[in-house]
């Protein structure tokens, strides 16, 4: 069984990245829902501010999907945005080849090497995430839409 941290504990771990690239990356995974590859393969036009949702394009299972954009989330990407020359294809594009996304590695290996500041491990975010809609919703079907 995964160790499941609380929500105090994975709120600890966001407020204590200080790098901002990252931090909206793991904000989008939890506050969204989002797997890694989902956040790589996030495109400018894919966020939609007026009705605060993320557009998944080819997730699990090669389908698309909406994802809620939590107004928190949106504060970060927007200062995101602006502090990292506005990007308007990749929102996380490759820092010598700005054509492609980031590499899975980089997210990756960011978290694991913030995680052994804190006691959260990098893959329980998603499980958080579905723990918090859950009990927000009541039904793990909120989750699926």
């Amino acid at each position: 069984m995964p160790y499941v941290p609380s929500q105090q504990e994975t709120k600890e771990f966001i407020s204590t990245i200080s790098d901002l690239k990252l931090k909206t990356m793991v904000v989008l995974m939890y506050s969204s829902g989002l797997r890694m590859g989902e956040v790589r393969h996030l495109r400018y036009e894919d966020i939609s501010r007026k009705n605060m949702r993320i557009h998944i394009t080819h997730g699990k299972n090669r389908s698309d999907r909406y994802a809620m954009l939590s107004k928190y989330a949106l504060n970060l990407l927007t200062q995101y945005w602006y502090a990292y020359s506005r990007p308007t294809g990749w929102l996380f594009p490759q820092k010598k080849n700005p054509e492609k996304p980031i590499d899975n590695f980089y997210l990756s290996r960011m978290i694991h090497a913030h995680e052994g500041f804190t006691i959260i491990h990098a893959a329980t975010v998603t499980v958080l995430n579905a723990r918090l809609l859950k009990k927000r919703s009541g039904s793990t079907n909120a989750a699926q839409k």
